[in-house]
């Protein structure tokens, strides 16, 4: 017996695929569009937007938050939401815009917490020296991202500094989230 191909179901899923790109560009619109709705998702009060939301708007919405994160004319809140987007476009641009950030020594306490948290997200590994480096940092809760970003990468280096640090914290809520990312980074295998 002859075995026929059908090559229609190729052609379905080449169809539905070309679809899906159509709608996602026209979902996105114009630059314009996209950086007045990536403003939106960041101004957002009640609802906390997910990476769907920004990646379905294409590279304009990694423009807009390249151009948000480091504007001293927005709230801060705004800029720290800006800065967790960009770990959902993991790239040069985004590493570059976070380390600037992170240069300012007068940056506000939450927005260095979140560029903490992008680094670790974002590039795991390759952001291990800058991250360890903040649990000296003077202020509790910039230690404490810094321990939870660390537990985040995880592996042998965060294990130790995590450890490190645990012997010479103060701060009893520190303590507590460096004793639980140590934990994590264990669970996770890191010896």
């Amino acid at each position: 017996m002859a075995r026929t191909v059908s090559i229609a179901p190729a052609l379905v899923a080449m169809a539905f695929l070309a679809a899906s790109e159509e709608a996602q560009a026209q979902a996105a619109g114009t630059p314009a569009e996209a950086r007045e709705r990536v403003m939106g998702l960041l101004m957002a009060y009640e609802h906390v937007p997910n990476a769907a939301e920004f990646t379905s708007l294409g590279p304009a919405a990694h423009e807009a938050l390249l151009a948000a994160a480091p504007d001293g004319t927005l709230p801060p809140f705004v800029r720290g939401r800006a800065v967790w987007a960009l770990a959902f476009f993991p790239d040069r641009a985004t590493r570059q815009t976070i380390e600037t950030l992170l240069d300012d020594p007068d940056l506000d306490e939450m927005i260095v917490r979140r560029a903490l948290g992008t680094l670790a997200a974002a590039f795991g590994d390759e952001s291990l020296g800058r991250v360890r480096g903040y649990l000296d940092d003077p202020r509790p809760d910039v230690r404490e991202a810094a321990a939870r970003a660390l537990g985040e990468i995880g592996g042998a280096a965060a294990l130790r500094a995590l450890q490190r640090r645990l012997g010479r914290e103060r701060a009893a809520q520190v303590r507590e989230t460096i004793a639980e990312e140590i934990a994590r980074v264990e669970r996770r295998g890191a010896r």
